[in-house]
């Protein structure tokens, strides 16, 4: 027998607080039996002891300011900034990103606490929705129309992706998917036009590419890039047949990214999926159906090695199992067929502006697209499962 997991789990998460005392002088009145005829007497002031704004020390900023990133900040400025930026220009000093220390000097309103440097570089302007997945296309076919519908409401759209996509046919190929994602974007936005790339460093130690309309940073695209896994689990040679269920089952220590080689530990994946989610404190949250579900029978290997990833920072409290929703994959098709209409055609479309850049699906309108073999079938789909019916391990 399973048991399943509360869905009144609460995710705590601390907000440094900073107290800022101060001083009042006090006021002596005289002394008792003075004379009238003197007037009356002067208030003695006492002067308010200065406190330092952040923790930040003074050889710490002399270091930022005259080693690390001398032409980014100044002593000044660094005294004079609340914890959280303190923390924020501290991180990107120290990971060698001055030039994101413009963002911090310029964000008017400062977050409680640093979490990422998600928070300075891409930040939301209004209630985000943050999805996990495996695959360039896992979330025009799993998470639509849930995603387009949030898109249409005005909410901050966060979708970071765990794989490069490449299923052992090089660079090139993937590329083209993440063209192919961008198109999808822009047709559930309604415009065409360019995007802007960008590399961030996280502080899980992971450096990840960012991309975003440059005309609509409420949209951001989040890739780390590790090598696909393949329906096997076993990876593709021309990628050291690494995988992501190898990497969580322990028989690899670390995987390396097909773009840069940098190597990535299950640890420091954890914290950069609970780092992503954590900077957008989202109303939502979707990802793959973990493999502890026996609905997830079946589904791509790398899909439900996610899953399992969003399901175990759940149980350890590092994201808020009550907004956490799970996609069926695969399986889905066993169910019925439940969008149809304008719902499903628009959806259609997204998924068809992204087929004409992948080569291994020979569609490129929404009609030829529904009649792709299994591809179809799940497009005429979307079933979540609340985190609350995922059984424990």
């Amino acid at each position: 027998m399973v048991s399943i997991r509360p869905a009144t789990r609460a995710w705590k998460r601390g907000a440094a607080a900073i107290a800022v005392t101060v001083i009042v002088g006090s006021l002596i009145t005289g002394c008792m039996g003075q004379d009238p005829e003197d007037g009356p007497s002067r208030a003695a002031v006492v002067p308010a002891p200065q406190f330092p704004v952040n923790s930040l020390t003074a050889a710490r900023r002399t270091e930022i300011t005259e080693q690390q990133c001398p032409a980014a900040v100044t002593q000044e400025a660094l005294r004079a900034l609340p914890e959280a930026a303190a923390n924020a220009v501290d991180f990107f000093a120290a990971s060698a990103q001055c030039v994101l220390i413009a963002a911090v000097l310029q964000t008017p309103v400062q977050p409680e606490a640093f979490i990422s440097p998600l928070q300075y570089t891409a930040p939301c302007a209004s209630p985000a929705i943050v999805s996990v997945w495996a695959h360039y296309d896992d979330d025009l076919i799993f998470g639509s129309p849930t995603i387009p519908n949030a898109m249409a409401a005005g909410q901050c759209i966060r979708t970071l992706f765990i794989t490069g996509s490449d299923a052992g046919m090089g660079t090139e190929y993937a590329m083209e998917r993440e063209l192919g994602i961008r198109a999808a974007y822009d047709v559930m936005r309604g415009v065409t036009g360019d995007w802007v790339d960008a590399t961030v460093a996280l502080r899980s130690g992971v450096t990840i590419t960012t991309t975003s309309p440059a005309d609509n940073p409420g949209i951001l695209l989040l890739f780390v890039r590790l090598p696909d896994g393949g329906l096997d689990a076993g990876g593709f040679g021309a990628t050291g047949h690494q995988s992501l269920p190898q990497l969580l089952s322990g028989a690899l220590a670390e995987i390396t990214t097909t773009d840069t080689g940098q190597p990535i530990t299950l640890p420091a994946l954890e914290a950069t999926i609970a780092e992503v989610v954590q900077a957008y404190a989202p109303q939502s949250v979707l990802a793959h159906l973990p493999k502890l579900d026996p609905r997830s029978k079946g589904d791509h290997p790398d899909h439900s090695a996610t899953g399992n990833l969003v399901a175990g920072l759940v149980d350890n409290g590092f994201i808020d199992g009550t907004v956490v929703q799970y996609a069926i994959g695969y399986p889905s098709a066993q169910n019925e067929v439940n969008l149809g209409g304008d719902e499903l055609w628009k959806k259609l479309e997204a998924f068809a502006a992204y087929a004409s850049h992948d080569s291994v699906l020979h569609c490129s309108t929404a009609k030829s697209c529904l009649g792709v073999r299994k591809f179809g079938e799940w497009l005429q789909r979307q079933y979540l499962v609340p985190d609350a019916e995922i059984p424990t391990p």
